[in-house]
């Protein structure tokens, strides 16, 4: 018998870390929008080397988000656009997982981070100084 990982993993996921205030999610190509329940997150990335050939790291927000909470079954797509808590994203990449969840790389727009602080750029944050 199949395990149901969306059932025992994903929908508790998605109960205890998941978004707080609502996530509405646009499609880009019929416009359609509808509030979805996400896991918003910020990924530590490598973005290249300093001079001395230490890696320099920055951060990308990502949200994560099930197929079964996609009106009429239809996956994410890059260009389309996630709203949270003032803040406005454009998915700019896709990441499907192996059990119907999604993590969104998000970007394209200058937008106010996961935490509300941080304003952000391609979905890496913006460091005003020290």
């Amino acid at each position: 018998m199949p395990v149901d990982f969306d059932r025992l993993l994903n929908i508790p996921a998605m109960r205890i870390v998941g978004s707080r205030e609502p996530i509405v999610y646009t499609r880009l190509r019929d416009g359609a929008s509808f509030t979805v329940p996400g896991v918003f997150d910020r990924q530590h990335v490598e973005v290249g080397f300093d001079g001395d050939g230490a890696p320099v790291t920055a951060f990308r927000t990502v949200v994560y988000l099930r197929l079964a909470d996609m009106p009429g079954g239809h996956p994410p797509q890059q260009g389309d656009s996630v709203v949270r808590g003032g803040g406005t994203w454009v998915v700019a990449e896709v990441q499907p997982d192996a059990i119907d969840a999604f993590c969104l790389v998000l970007g394209g727009q200058a937008a106010t981070d996961v935490g509300g602080a941080w304003p952000v750029v391609g979905g890496a944050p913006v460091s005003s100084g020290p």
